[in-house]
């Protein structure tokens, strides 16, 4: 009944709009629904894809296929790949710069020793993030290179 197969298949990688980057993790089903003006009573409602997201925050989900659009690499795509990855890492150390900055400019009152020493750890640990992504680009391309 479908006109057209699936343009997602297992393995392919994917973008959405709000959950990101992902994997299609399973084979695409199709979809019905309802349809008072088909002598059959049904149609064609599209493909619901399994995905398992890069956000490890987010579990893996299913979405229609029509919210999804396929994405070869990261390289291929470099600017998705930027919004995606590496832009969320840059502004949380530079939200958790800022509230360092501004804890440790006052003199009168004096700052919470406490908030001070947290929002210190919570920059280093934004910048370990960063860290970490910077590593794994390195190795990506020492891999690429090698290969």
């Amino acid at each position: 009944m479908f006109e057209q197969e699936c343009p997602l298949a297992e393995g392919d990688r994917v973008d959405h709009k709000i959950f990101g980057l992902g994997t299609v993790i399973g084979a695409p089903v199709k979809m019905m629904g309802p349809d008072m003006k088909s002598p059959k009573g049904v149609r064609e409602a599209g493909w619901r894809i399994d995905v398992r997201w890069d956000d490890s925050d987010r579990n893996a989900s299913s979405v229609m296929s029509y919210a999804l659009r396929k994405v070869s690499s990261p390289d291929i795509r470099p600017f998705m790949y930027w919004d995606r990855q590496w832009q969320p890492l840059l502004q949380a150390w530079l939200n958790a710069r800022r509230e360092v900055e501004r804890l440790s400019s006052t003199f009168r009152p004096l700052p919470d020793p406490a908030q001070t020493a947290q929002a210190f750890e919570l920059e280093a640990a934004a910048y370990q993030a960063m860290q970490g992504f910077w590593r794994e680009e390195m190795e990506r391309g020492e891999s690429e290179q090698a290969g």
